[in-house]
């Protein structure tokens, strides 16, 4: 077979392979839907070089303040609240935790799903880091060298 018959063949082959597709989402009942995306022009500043939708994970205003977590901190204004579009592309976030908070995370998990709640690890990861964004960097640095006492490296 010649170098030409195996590009034809390989060409033919991937022109005919299915095209994967993102998983479907979950629909939580109860849960307001976003916008997904927001349109814009090609060309335009907003759309950037190549002509492609901005996603809409935005900040929402929400002047409500928060209650103190403990009895020495005083309340501060809420952080805007960050939406998600459902359609907000993934990304490869692989990392390393040690067994006794994956333990933890699976403990959890069981006791949802002996609720009746059905979740993953993946989305109490999106979760945790959801909430981040109404965290300060002060609330952050707080929190973080609280852990780091928990849980050193």
């Amino acid at each position: 077979m010649s170098a030409d018959n195996d590009s034809s063949v390989i060409s033919g082959l991937r022109a005919t392979r299915a095209h994967r597709q993102p998983p479907t989402r979950r629909v939580v009942p109860g849960a307001v839907a976003a916008p997904h995306m927001t349109d814009t022009p090609a060309g335009s500043p907003a759309a950037g070089a190549s002509g492609s939708r901005e996603p809409a994970s935005v900040l929402n205003d929400d002047p409500t303040p928060t209650r103190a977590s403990s009895p020495k901190q005083t309340a501060a204004p809420r952080r805007d609240v960050l939406t998600i579009a459902l359609d907000d592309p993934t990304t490869n976030y692989a990392v390393r935790v040690r067994r006794t908070l994956d333990d933890l995370l699976s403990q959890q998990l069981g006791e949802l799903r002996a609720r009746g709640t059905r979740s993953s690890k993946v989305e109490i990861t999106e979760l945790l880091l959801w909430e981040l964004a109404q965290s300060t960097p002060s609330q952050l640095d707080e929190r973080l060298a609280e852990f780091r006492r928990h849980a050193p490296r």
